[in-house]
């Protein structure tokens, strides 16, 4: 038995030793073969220095949102010419007069023209190579030999069907379309087409101006997006802008602001260019970059200055484009809700008319639950039934006017505007409010109309209990 087990013994003992031989000779070759690192995809980390790249780079990886994007507006704010993109009316109710110049728009050969005068006051065709717009208006842009590029005179009105004044049509007449103070560049571009590169040179005297996207694009809204098409793996987030995830509600507003909005920029032309005749300054924040504070480069316009002009004497917008002001010194703001918590659908998500996350009191009502606890006499007529009738009403113009004392466009401060703000101002000549903005009541006469308003909130008031103790808003 001994001899047994000294033999079993030995087996053990030779196994181990193989077993060590082996672990010695497969970890000399592992260490002899040399080690393959993961492929690494990209190289950027960081969104500084990144440039433009355009909206048709974002398909690849964003299908969704891109063809969600294409069903908005934001793409067409500049379009070249074409007769898919034309609204306006030049074959029929096609002539206009205006500063004893009367203007015909015409399509030859595919090509579109509107015949007006030059500076010489001599008529001439000017061939039309881009639109502008086309939900509310639309406007016609011309570019020159020198590369310059100027908005025509007249407008066509979307709801209306009819062409009005936008410039002055006579070499003699204030605001002269083909006036150098009117250079699109300068003026307007960078609002309607992304990634705008002047391109000025100034010993020629000509422009070479390009943009990545003719309209709103990605990257209009995300920043610029090289490096994130070159991003490292897990470091995608780094390298590109989500408006959604600022932690700041003011850098959120701003991303928005920086086009919803009028004034001028801090910026003079002549620090960046020197351009002949130009404008004094950009009518956009020049140099604004995503994430800081566009009053850092903008002046926006105010009502203690800018009105009757660009606001009503109650603090309305008059003028279209002015959200981001109103809504900043608005109570949303201050509760720290900004464009994107209603507006949340920018890819076209949602499918409602103007990107926001639910159509009418759907939206309000998520946040205003039981808006008849709240000022219960006012909330129990039959506007009511409609929050943004009352609290949007209409009273700014983009293009035309819907009532008689109604623009097209909602007010962004959410204040309701009662008929005692036109009777305080002397009349509606002077001041509109929300129940005259109506179609219902534009005939009314404002008194009337507060008279009634009172009556109702008082007797609801009173049989709430609540009598004297409402704070009016």
């Amino acid at each position: 038995m001994a001899g047994k087990k000294s033999k079993v013994a030995g087996y053990v003992v030779g196994i181990a030793v193989v077993a060590a031989v082996a672990i010695v000779v497969i970890s000399a070759l592992i260490a002899e073969t040399p080690v393959e690192e993961p492929p690494v995809f990209g190289t950027e980390t960081t969104r500084a220095g990144a440039e433009y790249v355009g909206s048709g780079e974002c398909f690849e990886c964003h299908q969704e949102n891109y063809h969600g994007w294409m069903g908005t507006l934001h793409p067409y704010k500049v379009r070249e010419v074409s007769r898919e993109a034309i609204e306006g009316d030049f074959w029929h109710n096609n002539t206009y007069e205006r500063d004893g110049v009367t203007m015909t728009m015409k399509e030859e050969n595919g090509s579109f023209y509107i015949n007006t005068v030059d500076r010489d006051g001599e008529y001439q065709d000017y061939e039309i190579h881009y639109t502008l717009g086309g939900e509310w208006k639309q406007r016609y842009m011309v570019e020159w030999e020198d590369g310059s590029l100027y908005t025509l005179p007249i407008q066509w009105n979307i709801a209306t069907r009819e062409w009005v004044d936008y410039a002055g049509a006579a070499p003699d007449a204030d605001n002269y379309w083909a006036d150098r103070s009117r250079l699109w560049q300068v003026g307007c571009g960078s609002c309607h087409a992304t990634g705008l590169d002047i391109g000025y040179d100034s010993e020629t005297d000509t422009f070479n101006t390009t943009w990545v996207d003719s309209g709103v694009g990605c990257e209009a809204c995300h920043g610029p997006g090289s490096n994130h098409l070159d991003a490292a793996p897990e470091y995608e987030n780094f390298t590109i802008i989500n408006p959604s995830r600022m932690p700041y509600k003011k850098a959120r507003l701003d991303v928005c602001g920086q086009c919803h909005n009028r004034g001028e920029s801090k910026d003079l032309v002549a620090d960046h260019y020197e351009i002949p005749g130009a404008a004094e300054r950009f009518g956009f924040p020049y140099g604004y970059q995503l994430g800081t504070n566009v009053e850092d480069y903008f002046e926006s316009v105010d009502p203690e200055t800018d009105t009757p002009r660009r606001f009503w004497p109650s603090g309305h917008e008059s003028s279209h484009r002015q959200q981001s002001i109103l809504w900043a010194q608005g109570k949303h703001f201050d509760s720290g809700v900004t464009c994107i918590d209603c507006h949340s659908g920018m890819h076209g998500e949602h499918g409602t008319a103007r990107l926001t996350a639910k159509q009418g009191n759907k939206l309000c009502l998520d946040c205003h639950s039981e808006p008849e606890k709240i000022n219960p006499g006012i909330h129990s007529i039959h506007a009511s039934g409609s929050c943004v009738e009352c609290h949007m009403p209409r009273t700014s113009r983009t293009a035309t006017n819907l009532t008689a004392y109604g623009g097209d466009m909602r007010s962004h401060s959410f204040q309701f505007l009662y008929p005692q703000a036109t009777i305080d101002a002397g009349g509606l000549e002077y001041q509109t409010n929300t129940c005259n903005a109506c179609h219902y009541h534009e005939d009314d006469d404002p008194e009337d109309l507060q008279r009634v308003v009172d009556t109702i909130r008082e007797e609801r008031e009173r049989s709430f209990g609540f009598y004297g103790f409402i704070e009016r808003d």
